[in-house]
């Protein structure tokens, strides 16, 4: 009996055979290492006043994880999130490493690292349900430059160069694990399935209690369900029973999204759109559908701020086109849902994970890159998918296959190249503003603002040492 149960199970996980599974975790690996090549920089980076001032520099409640810390952390609201379990990382940041910087952005790399692992496993995993009649070999090619494609992206800096934002690589970190957990209850039978299931749900709470935007989890599920696991291809009366299956997701989310606007109103961040208009917002939305669609293609002149222009609302010209991108970009992937279903199952995912973040972005900047890391794992899959499908059609002929695996690899050592670049501006308060005034697009008098509030405040940290100092030495 002993022996039937390993027959089964050796039937249910047929890809991981040893020397397949070693030749997955030694690319694993070097996606992390790359990433952390690409990165390594920022080690030399120190805390921002920009949130990093009030998050970690003036606030004393999250450093350590004894009883009054952990008591704060799962009780505060502060910077209009609540993010328990990103303290607590923090916190252990505090108790390892005090205040030196290099720790906290040592962390934040590491959890960037294990993401870009995490969506190597994921794409191998997708990719197989999306192209079966692939090689193996071809699937974990193509699920690595689909992992380096994500990590090295010059638009992930803002994610790992800045501390302040280890809430969305640790939310991210627990929702790509979900994705797989789900991903595994699907593809296996019998009662280990549940396992998956429960850990997938686990693996969400977790990931809400790291930043609540990714509360759009459930509706990702329906919509990997339609393609590429393709479980919609069964008769239409289980449609019910999968959307069933998501009620207890739809139960966290439901609780998050409670718990994200008693937060953002307690903050003071409710309702505030600095007087704008419901116009000046729809277009905000608009644009910001654009911008991570097109930066993605095109990851140059990034900034920490992107200011609205005089006049900005959804009459404009410029908004016009936003909207048609928008709109022909629906239409497309509604017309191509039966012939190319990735289409659809991309820009629909694109949507609803970058739905929690549209137009909420308050201050000058209409949206920040950040805004686009998990969103963003959409035009990674396709891009990935993309490369299998030549590979499968073209692999017979070296030259294109060659050229193929060529253009890949000049893509990600670009990105590479740019975002080492773009991580040193984040270094000190001089290079990000400085930075941010000598663009084109960003000389508007918000960032010339934001850029002397900063010295104001570095100014006033100055004279807070010199007093303390002055303190010392006279009572010593």
């Amino acid at each position: 009996m002993i022996r039937v149960e390993n027959e089964s199970l050796s039937r249910t996980t047929p890809d991981t055979r040893p020397p397949r599974f070693r030749r997955s975790a030694g690319l694993a690996l070097l996606v992390a290492a790359a990433t952390c090549a690409a990165f390594i920089v920022v080690l030399r980076n120190g805390f921002l006043s920009w949130d990093d001032g009030y998050n970690f520099l003036e606030n004393v409640r999250y450093r350590g994880l004894g009883w009054d810390q952990l008591k704060w952390m799962w009780g505060t609201f502060l910077g209009g999130h609540y993010i328990p379990l990103t303290w607590m990382t923090l916190g252990l940041d505090y108790v390892v490493w005090g205040m030196n910087p290099l720790g906290y952005h040592l962390t934040n790399l590491l959890w960037h690292a294990a993401n870009a692992v995490l969506v190597y496993f994921l794409a191998l995993l997708l990719l197989k349900y999306a192209l079966p009649e692939t090689e193996l070999s071809d699937r974990e090619t193509a699920a690595f430059f689909a992992a380096l494609l994500f990590s090295l992206h010059p638009t992930r800096v803002e994610s790992v160069a800045w501390v302040t934002e280890r809430r969305g690589l640790l939310s991210g970190f627990f929702f790509l694990s979900a994705l797989l957990a789900y991903g595994r209850y699907v593809e296996v039978t019998g009662r280990r399935r549940w396992g998956w299931y429960g850990g997938a749900l686990l693996l969400f709470v977790a990931a809400l209690l790291g930043k609540a935007v990714t509360l759009v989890l459930p509706a990702v599920l329906l919509i990997l369900d339609f393609y590429p696991l393709r479980r919609l291809r069964s008769p239409r009366s289980l449609f019910p029973i999968l959307v069933f299956e998501k009620l207890p997701f739809a139960v966290m989310s439901l609780a998050a999204g409670y718990g994200l606007v008693l937060a953002t109103a307690w903050w003071g961040g409710l309702g505030s759109s600095e007087g704008r208009a419901f116009s000046v917002r729809a277009a905000q939305v608009l644009y910001g559908v654009f911008f991570h669609s097109w930066k993605f293609v095109w990851p140059v002149n990034l900034s920490p701020i992107y200011e609205f222009p005089p006049g900005f609302d959804w009459a404009t010209r410029s908004v016009a086109l936003y909207a048609a991108w928008a709109v022909s970009a629906s239409v497309a992937a509604f017309v191509a849902r039966k012939r190319v279903p990735a289409l659809p199952a991309v820009w629909l995912y694109f949507l609803a994970v970058l739905s929690p973040s549209l137009g909420v972005a308050v201050g000058p900047s209409m949206t920040h890159d950040r805004y686009g890391y998990l969103p963003s794992l959409g035009w990674v899959f396709l891009a990935g998918g993309g490369f299998l499908w030549f590979l499968r059609r073209y692999g017979g002929r070296p030259r294109l296959r060659y050229a193929a695996l060529g253009a890949g690899i000049l893509v990600v050592v670009l990105f590479s190249v740019l975002s080492f670049r773009q991580a040193q501006i984040w270094r000190t308060n001089e290079t990000l503003w400085t930075h941010g005034t000598v663009k084109d697009y960003a000389l508007g008098t918000s960032v010339l603002h934001e850029a002397g509030r900063q010295y104001i405040w570095i100014a006033e940290q100055c004279r807070k040492l010199a007093e303390e100092k002055r303190v010392a030495a006279e009572k010593s």
